[in-house]
């Protein structure tokens, strides 16, 4: 597991400097290694936060069997950002015949065993666990394509959609610059995370669902 504060450009614990003063605007939780190449999402989303001017680290597959993975970089800000990483993690996880596979390709020299199931939900659910109150936004390929009610080919029944499952707070589907610079622009003007319920390109919990 990696934790990156984005302004390292190698992630190696060893060279990682202090938690900035204040600590980090948003911390993003993601179930690939980190890569700092914008074919990654997490490190693409991270740089772009940067830009709008946000402190911005980043969680590497951590392990949602230790709560304190998931408390290394403190209690961010704004919210946590969490996705499963580029690929939906049950083919990540598995073949086309539920067999699982060999080897990760979004995990170092392809090793297995660092992705959970279903990250996104198990993510934030460590996250509320580890920081009751805090927000969590979802986005990535999992969290947009799952975000209705869907049929699971995996477990070969129909489940809800994943924000209701995760309990998170916002889902950003598809590209997320857009959504993500009016979320934080608000957030910034004094707005909770949980009253901004109108964003373009966003899904977010509805009483009763």
């Amino acid at each position: 597991m990696f934790n990156i504060p984005m302004k390292v450009s190698i992630p190696y614990l060893s060279e990682i400097p202090a938690i900035p003063l204040g600590g980090f605007d948003v911390i993003i939780v993601t179930a690939d290694a980190f890569v700092d190449h914008p074919s990654f999402g997490a490190a693409l989303i991270g740089r772009y936060l940067e830009h709008l001017g946000l402190t911005v680290g980043i969680i590497s597959q951590p392990d949602i069997k230790r709560k304190e993975d998931f408390a290394t970089l403190g209690r961010p800000s704004m919210f946590f950002g969490v996705t499963a990483g580029n690929l939906d993690s049950m083919v990540a996880l598995y073949t086309s015949q539920r067999k699982i596979r060999s080897d990760d390709s979004y995990s170092e020299a392809g090793r297995t065993g660092r992705r959970p199931y279903l990250p996104t939900i198990s993510y934030t659910n460590k996250l509320k666990e580890a920081f009751p109150g805090v927000g969590v936004v979802l986005g990535g390929l999992e969290a947009s394509l799952r975000r209705v009610s869907h049929y699971d080919y995996y477990q070969n029944k129909l489940r809800k959609s994943i924000l209701l499952d995760s309990k998170a707070d916002m889902l950003v589907y598809g590209a997320g610059e857009n959504p993500l610079k009016e979320i934080v622009d608000r957030i910034s003007k004094g707005e909770s995370i949980r009253d901004i319920r109108d964003v373009r390109g966003t899904a977010v919990p509805v009483k009763g669902s």
